[in-house]
């Protein structure tokens, strides 16, 4: 999949290195045997962002789909681009 500019993918690239972090700081809290309650905050922060990050790009594949059909619209249809989102949200959830 593409992103149609250059400004959303640094900011999803930028996006998924934050959250590349927050998943080595937990790594780092349960070797240094820090409390259970701040691992499991720090999961659900990281959690939280990585659903934020699915959801953009859920809205992206939506508009290119949604412009693909337009386009080509003997090529896909509406069951397709249905079958083909519930697909996704299935794998992200």
């Amino acid at each position: 999949m593409k992103l149609n500019d250059d400004r959303a993918k640094e900011n999803m690239v930028n996006r998924l290195k934050r959250i590349e972090g927050q998943i080595r700081g937990i790594q780092k809290m349960i070797i240094e045997e820090r409390d259970c309650q701040d691992i499991f905050q720090q999961i659900s922060a990281a959690k939280s962002a990585f659903n934020s990050a699915s959801t953009i790009i859920l809205k992206e594949y939506i508009s290119n789909c949604v412009s693909d059909i337009s386009n080509n619209p003997d090529q896909f249809t509406k069951e397709d681009l249905v079958n083909d989102l519930i697909n996704l949200v299935n794998k992200v959830s």
